[in-house]
């Protein structure tokens, strides 16, 4: 149909695997050991259609093969991650038997780990077997690049000569796995919005400062210029004290930042190291604005008449 790439299905959709199962067994398992895995029933065409453009959800196959039509026994198969092949312990598993949900079979495939949650979670081992009887779960369609809207409405058609009475539900998959992350979301705007304000009002600070500091220096700044010091030694002295203050400002304000972003990431179970730039680029982009926002000030008190400051009150 017009706009469509191709069709799978998958007893669960790719963002909601999260069934756990302990009913695993293999050869040379620990009778006491107890396996926990979550598992999914696919389609033929699952692993070949997962390769889409959202981070660590490729599935490469690194051992063995897919399922395929052409082995009436990979309906008792199993395709597994790195993860449940780390839990298993097989040093060779292509043909190995493997056991789960009371049905024995062996297993077919291995494929590279790929992220099922939010990088908040670990991943977690992934039994894999062929769901193409299934009468439950969900069609995984891929449209066409640039032409989903006639992909979606090449599913309606098809949807209502099957059951006109309802609407057609739909979901994008990146969507889904944004989804897992609207609270990193929601934080960073609300950090940003917050971010602003400060800035805002910390420029407004650092203005009427250098205005008040200006004022209080006016007859040392006149004094100064009438013995020789330059526009740019006027606007240095003045500049000096509030550069001071950011950099003791940045001193102290780096740990408590370092604190607060280590204890957000350990949140994660896959997380990112703090590099030293995070503290040094920020500490120099606040310098370059206080200075900004100062310059103007000091450059008016620098360039001001000395004898006017110089009058007596």
């Amino acid at each position: 149909m017009p706009g469509i790439q191709s069709v799978t299905r998958s007893t669960n959709a790719p963002s909601s695997i999260n069934t756990h199962e302990y009913d695993l067994e293999w050869e040379g398992k620990d009778p006491e050991e107890r396996a926990i895995a979550i598992h999914n029933g696919i389609g033929y065409d699952f692993i070949p259609m997962m390769n889409i453009p959202i981070p660590m959800m490729n599935i490469p196959i690194l051992q063995g093969r897919n399922f395929s039509k052409q082995f009436i026994s990979d309906s008792t198969a199993f395709i597994i991650n790195e993860t449940a092949l780390k839990l298993i312990g097989y040093d060779d598993p292509i043909g190995k038997p493997l056991t789960f949900l009371q049905t024995r079979g062996t297993i077919v495939g291995v494929v590279k780990d790929f992220h099922l949650k939010s990088l908040k979670e670990p991943i977690m081992p992934l039994i894999m077997f062929l769901g193409e009887d299934a009468h439950w779960g969900y069609v995984l369609v891929k449209t066409e690049a640039g032409r989903t809207g006639e992909g979606i409405a090449s599913l309606e058609e098809v949807f209502k000569n099957i059951e006109p009475e309802y609407p057609l539900r739909y979901y994008f998959a990146d969507d889904e796995f944004q989804k897992l992350y609207n609270s990193e979301r929601s934080v960073n705007q609300l950090s940003m919005s917050f971010c602003v304000l400060a800035i805002v009002i910390a420029c407004l600070g650092l203005f009427g400062l250098t205005m008040f500091t200006a004022e209080q220096r006016k007859k040392e700044i006149g004094i100064r210029k009438a013995i020789g010091a330059s526009t740019m030694n006027i606007v240095s002295m003045l500049s000096n004290d509030i550069v001071k203050l950011v950099l003791i400002s940045a001193a102290f304000a780096a740990p408590m930042a370092w604190l607060a972003m280590n204890k957000w990431l350990d949140q994660f179970a896959y997380r990112a190291s703090i590099s030293l730039w995070l503290f040094i680029g920020p500490a120099l982009l606040t310098l370059a604005i206080a200075l900004v926002t100062t310059s103007f000030q000091a450059i008016k008190a620098a360039i001001a008449d000395p004898v006017t400051s110089l009058k007596s009150e």
